[in-house]
């Protein structure tokens, strides 16, 4: 145990030697920068804190003249819904929310937690994940029975495992 612990200390020295050269190499900011995960910071009132090149590139939006504008300015419209919904969402109750984007015609899975500082909620912050397939397009409109005593309801039932999604019928 002693002979890991010694390693470990070198190691960390050896971390700090590196660091300590260029203080400024790794900050939040820098870190944030180099995800290839898209992010979006918004403010309570729904205008742009910030966001990272892959979000960026994802709304093909010049990054340094979008931050500090009201996300409808930045977003299309439904993805600027959306991203105010979800940070309104986490503002308010201080908790974790999920909500779908649609952008370009894909649905993509959005978390958004509150953007805390100095113990006061300053916004939200929404990651944006790039693995959600698009959701398949369902017809859900109701359908006229054949005897017409009544309509068909189809009723979509996403699954969370593997195999295929269901849809069901009600009368």
């Amino acid at each position: 145990m002693e002979h890991n612990l010694s390693e470990s200390q070198k190691r960390l020295e050896v971390l700090k030697s590196h660091v300590s050269r260029d203080e400024d190499f790794v900050t939040a900011a820098s870190i944030l920068e180099s995800l290839p995960t898209p992010f979006v910071a918004l403010s309570p009132s729904g205008d742009l804190i910030d966001l990272n090149r892959a979000a960026a590139d994802l709304f093909e939006i010049d990054q340094e003249n979008a931050v500090g504008q009201p996300a409808e300015e930045v977003f299309s419209a439904g993805c600027a819904h959306t991203l105010r919904k979800i940070t309104q969402r986490s503002t308010d109750f201080c908790v974790v929310s999920r909500a779908t984007l649609n952008h370009a015609g894909r649905d993509y899975a959005t978390r958004a937690a509150p953007l805390i500082h100095d113990e006061i909620v300053r916004g939200a912050v929404i990651v944006i994940d790039l693995s959600t397939p698009s959701a398949p397009a369902r017809n859900l409109a109701p359908v006229r029975a054949a005897d017409g005593a009544g309509y068909w309801v189809p009723i979509y039932i996403p699954t969370t495992g593997e195999g295929p999604d269901a849809t069901f019928h009600f009368r």
